[in-house]
């Protein structure tokens, strides 16, 4: 059985892991609101899907021996607040430039809670345990495009395609939150 401390832990970890693939795919429901209000060509509409995961990819092989030098938490939490801050300027950016640059910048910084997630879990937890809570963990990746795609869709088509935006946002705030709540290893 696992302590108070040790769910929240399990909680913030897989919430972290949540928004980095919720992130990755988010841009895709929203697409077709922003075509229409930034006028988007194809070939802007293509970088601007592509800016994520280029510059995801990037930040994954480099930020791995940061990772290991300054600790998983430290990451985590940069990362955290790091997303929360391209996805509300994202959501209030006024063309496509401005667009494809908060895209690439959250490119950039959300894989730093990706890449620290499973890092955090040998820092947290105990080798016996590791194994269960790397499986609870890896299940965000199933829940997020569930869970992402929907609400992206039905906020864009009802509110705005910037309200799912501020919502991510706002779970990025509280996996901050629980990365300063858990403290260090």
């Amino acid at each position: 059985m696992l302590s108070d401390n040790r769910i929240i832990i399990l909680v913030t970890l897989w919430t972290a892991f949540f928004v980095v693939n919720s992130n990755i795919i988010l841009i895709l429901p929203l697409l077709p609101f922003l075509r229409l209000e930034f006028g988007l060509s194809a070939a802007e509409s293509a970088v601007l899907l592509i800016a994520y995961p280029v510059l995801a990819f990037a930040a994954n092989i480099l930020l791995g021996p940061f990772i290991d030098k300054y600790g998983p938490r430290r990451f985590l939490l940069i990362g955290a607040l790091g997303c929360a801050l391209t996805l509300l300027l994202l959501a209030i950016a006024e063309n496509t430039y401005l667009a494809m640059l908060w895209r690439a910048a959250a490119g950039f910084i959300t894989p730093m809670m990706g890449a620290s997630v499973f890092a955090a879990v040998a820092d947290y937890y105990p080798q016996k345990d590791r194994p269960v809570i790397v499986g609870y963990v890896s299940s965000a990746p199933a829940v997020a495009p569930m869970v992402i795609m929907p609400l992206a869709i039905l906020a864009g088509a009802e509110y705005s395609w910037r309200a799912p935006l501020f919502g991510l946002a706002a779970v990025c705030i509280v996996v901050a939150g629980g990365v300063w709540m858990i403290g260090k290893a």
